[in-house]
């Protein structure tokens, strides 16, 4: 019978989804819709693992269909909400998380996010009012006791944070994620209330659960390979596309060194829509071998690049990207790996400008190793000495695109920035080819969300305090300097 069998592959599914192989899972979820396209199960957990991946268009699609199949459901409504969120639609969000609740108002995920909603809208009281009935009753989840530790550390009450944390810590059925999230906030408790020993302890902690595997030697030769295939010689002999748009604007840089903070000042310009994150122009590279019959691998395939592929794949970033805004007369992509692709900025999109943002090498690095960057996307960052070594490749590779690329390329330091922020913004609206705006001086003030890991800093104006945060941990960052020193 297809039923018995359709459930067993969809058990097996979810066992891989939730040890990371989405792969698999994606395919025993293709198997059951070939024997029952309406199989609910499994069109929501390709939406799971569409969201994961980032494919957020494709994971709207899976849970619209999941809600048609099962309409009195909360849990679809409330997972199209979250795409909303990560897309900054929160108006779209709250509308949907409201029609989750409306079928069980008292559907603890819905809840969780709408407070969520809030605390990134800025909306503080509101989204304490949603959670603090639960953890004051203790039936707080794991979700909402991380949403409640970050409205008391922004409140300054680090020990309300630490009780909420420590109650879930201490629950044996944890997920391993859940836990990693908690063991960050635990880490940044202990920090705000000044404990920097046991708040490094915990970052470590955290660093270690779900730490992705990374090999050093394979990362040096992935740079090495770009510099090699982006040489002068070769990029002498390549087709350029003869487009003259100075629609886009790359944001380049590690991250944790500044580049949501000069998004925001460029999004404040009337002109300039800022994007965000988006991975148009990492898709167009990955799948760049294929759009153009290459049987070589990427970067070597650009050495088949014709005029006629390089007109087409420019064409298509900016169609892609003018689809987010039809007004702006730029648009900015701050994709953190935007610093590896300026080599096929500079053929596809040659009238392209790209910000380099700089931040001392020491409070870069260990920013990545207290904040809780994605492993998929950041193996590196659970290991000091891997941080620095990236480091110092990512300047490598910098250096060498400075060298050979004839687009415009602006350094903006961090630390600069902080000190004459008035002096470093117009410079760089003057970059963009832009008119002085003072808007820009009050990007905090604009109402945008962003949805990086700095959603928090960019509703303030300007401060200080990140500069020189290492030396608050530096008896415990031999391992970083060592390696920055070795690779530098």
């Amino acid at each position: 019978m297809v039923g018995p069998r359709n459930r067993a592959a969809i058990v097996k599914a979810g066992q891989c989804y939730k040890a990371g192989n989405l792969s698999q899972a994606q395919e025993l979820c293709r198997g059951v819709l070939k024997r029952d396209k309406r199989d609910a199960d499994a069109i929501h957990l390709l939406g799971l693992i569409a969201f994961q991946n980032g494919a957020l268009d494709k994971a709207t699609s899976y849970y619209k269909k999941c809600a048609d199949l099962r309409p009195r459901e909360p849990r679809f409504p409330y997972l199209l909400a979250k795409v909303s969120v990560v897309q900054t639609r929160l108006d779209e969000a709250l509308r949907r998380l409201d029609a989750a609740l409306k079928l069980d108002p008292g559907y603890v995920p819905a809840l969780t996010w709408k407070a969520v909603v809030f605390e990134r809208s800025g909306r503080y009281d509101d989204a304490r009012a949603l959670v603090q009935p639960f953890v004051e009753a203790g039936t707080e989840d794991a979700d909402m006791a991380e949403v409640y530790a970050r409205l008391e550390l922004q409140a300054n009450r680090p020990e309300n944070a630490l009780a909420v944390i420590s109650h879930q810590l201490a629950q044996p059925q944890l997920r391993p994620l859940s836990r990693q999230v908690l063991t960050f906030a635990r880490a940044k408790a202990y920090e705000k209330a000044g404990n920097i020993d046991d708040a490094f302890e915990a970052y470590q902690q955290a660093n270690t659960l779900l730490a992705a595997q990374f090999d050093p030697d394979a990362y040096v030769a992935q740079i090495d390979d770009l510099i090699a295939t982006f040489s002068t010689e070769t990029l002498q002999t390549l087709p350029r596309a003869t487009n003259d748009s100075q629609l886009p604007i790359f944001i380049a840089g590690m991250p944790r060194s500044g580049t949501t903070l000069v998004d925001q000042i460029i999004d404040a310009h009337p002109q300039v829509h800022g994007a965000g994150e988006i991975t148009d122009l990492e898709t167009i590279v990955s799948t760049l071998a294929e759009s153009i019959g290459s049987s070589l691998a990427y970067p070597q395939c650009i050495t088949q690049l014709t005029p006629r592929s390089v007109e087409g794949l420019g064409q298509t970033y900016l169609n892609r990207v003018r689809k987010l805004d039809r007004a702006s007369s730029r648009i900015a992509n701050k994709s953190l790996e935007n610093y590896k692709h300026l080599g096929v900025v500079a053929l596809l999109l040659p009238k392209a400008r790209v910000i380099h943002c700089r931040r001392d090498p020491m409070d870069t690095c260990l920013s990545c190793y207290l904040s809780h960057l994605m492993p998929a996307k950041h193996p590196y960052a659970a290991d000091l000495r891997h941080i620095g070594l990236v480091y110092r490749q990512y300047e490598r590779l910098m250096r060498h695109w400075q060298t050979v690329l004839n687009i415009p390329i602006m350094d903006v330091s961090y630390e600069e920035l902080i000190a004459d922020q008035e002096r470093v913004s117009r410079e760089i609206i003057e970059f963009c080819g832009l008119q002085w705006d003072a808007q820009c001086l009050a990007f905090h003030a604009s109402g945008r969300v962003a949805m990086t890991l700095s959603y928090d800093q960019v509703r303030l104006p300007i401060y200080s305090s990140s500069i020189g945060r290492w030396r608050r941990f530096e008896r415990h960052l031999g391992p970083l300097q060592e390696a920055l020193a070795e690779n530098g």
